[in-house]
This record gives C-alpha cells, structure tokens and sequence, in this order.
C-alpha cells in the first residue's frame, strides 16, 4: 500500500501527514486514537485497499493520493469534479 518513493520530494501541493513507514500505517493511526481500548481489534478486521480507495474519494468531487516518501506521509490532491 505504500508508495515508497526513492527521490526527493519538492513538492508543495502535498500535505504533510507525519512520519509513518507505510501509508497503512497512517490510517491505523488515525482511527485507533477514536476506539475505546478493548475495540482496537477492529483495525485487524480492516481491508485496507478499502480504506485508501475510500479515503482517496474524500467526497467533495476531491481526489486525493497518498503516498510515501523517505518515511514520511503526505496527501496530494489530484482532482476536483467540476
């Protein structure tokens, strides 16, 4: 799921994120802070592809990508519907 990029990332459109190894990671970040503890076995029950497609179609008519780059999550918006 990650998009490990081997470069230097000079982009400023994307948002920075935080610093996690994979894009999964990230997610899991997120949504474990809003579980009471004895739900965080949830996060096993997800099917990530799942997740990325759907936080990727923000609504909105946004797209965004996520992806990776030298250890740091960022998101870029790469649409807008009309």
């Amino acid at each position: 799921m990650s998009d490990d990029l081997d470069l230097e990332f000079e982009d400023a459109e994307a948002e920075y994120l935080g610093t996690f190894a994979t894009v999964e990671d990230y997610f899991l970040s997120q949504i474990e802070h809003i579980l009471q503890p004895e739900g965080l076995w949830l996060l096993e029950c997800l099917h990530m592809p799942s997740v990325l497609l759907k936080m990727e179609a923000a609504g909105a008519g946004r797209r965004y990508r996520y992806f990776v780059c030298e250890g740091k999550v960022f998101r870029e918006l790469v649409g807008v519907a009309p």
